[in-house]
């Protein structure tokens, strides 16, 4: 790998929540060949991506459960 390479990883793994050495070994993401690792990367954009269409479609949930609640004590 190139320092750039590392770097970029090292960055991928903090955002991803891992740390870069688990049980006195560098994390796996080091030694993925670099298809594996652009791979795993568009995984996880992809999973990002769907978590916050999800988070996005719960809070108009909730705010639609707000609008109708709020009617609902104006009509009482």
């Amino acid at each position: 790998l190139t320092l750039e390479e590392i770097k970029e990883r090292q960055a991928f793994i903090k955002n991803i929540g891992e740390t870069i050495v688990i049980d006195g070994k560098f994390n796996r993401i080091f030694g993925m060949p670099k298809k594996r690792y652009q791979k795993k990367v568009k995984e996880y954009e992809e999973k990002k991506k769907i978590i916050g269409d999800i988070k996005g479609a719960i809070q108009e949930g909730q705010e639609l459960d707000e609008q109708i609640n709020h009617k609902k004590q104006e009509q009482k």
